[in-house]
C-alpha cells in the first residue's frame, strides 16, 4: 500500500511541480495551499467523518500525503462531480482527487497520475438466484 501511495504523490509531485498549484500561503502556517476538489459521499475514497465535517477516505489521505510531500496546506473543496472538471478548469482548485477514472477525452484534456486504484463493477445476486452470468 506504501508503494502504491508513494508512486501516485510522486506522480502528483511531478504534475504539481509542472503546473505551479498553489493558492496564496496559509494565513497560519505561510505555506502555499493546495486547493482539492473532491466529491465528499463516496466511502471509502471520500466521505465525513462522524461528526458530519471533516472529510476522510482513501483520496483525501491521498490529499494530505502530497500536501505534506511538496510542503503545502491542504484545503479539500467538496463539490458535485457533475462540475468537478470545470472547477479545475477555472482555477477553483488546483487538483482533482476524486476516485477519475481514465477516459482518452480526459487524458487529452488534463495530465492524469497513473491508476492508484483498480475495480471492475459486478453484477451481485442471491446465490440461488436464476441469474448465474452475464
Amino acid at each position: 500500500m506504501k508503494k502504491i501511495l508513494s508512486m501516485v504523490i510522486s506522480a502528483f509531485v511531478a504534475m504539481t511541480m509542472v503546473a505551479g498549484c498553489g493558492s496564496k500561503p496559509s494565513e497560519e502556517s505561510g505555506k502555499p495551499v493546495l486547493r482539492v476538489g473532491t466529491e465528499i459521499g463516496y466511502p471509502p475514497m471520500e466521505y465525513f467523518d462522524e461528526d458530519g465535517a471533516t472529510p476522510i477516505g482513501y483520496d483525501i489521505e491521498v490529499a494530505y500525503a502530497l500536501g505534506e510531500e511538496l510542503g503545502m496546506e491542504v484545503e479539500i473543496i467538496d463539490t458535485a462531480w457533475d462540475g468537478i472538471f470545470a472547477g479545475v478548469d477555472t482555477d477553483k482548485y488546483d487538483v482533482i482527487i476524486s476516485c477519475v477514472s481514465w477516459t482518452e477525452e480526459r487524458d487529452a484534456a488534463y495530465n492524469l497520475s497513473k491508476t492508484y486504484v483498480a475495480n471492475a463493477p459486478v453484477l451481485v445476486v442471491p446465490k440461488d438466484s436464476d441469474i448465474a452470468d452475464i
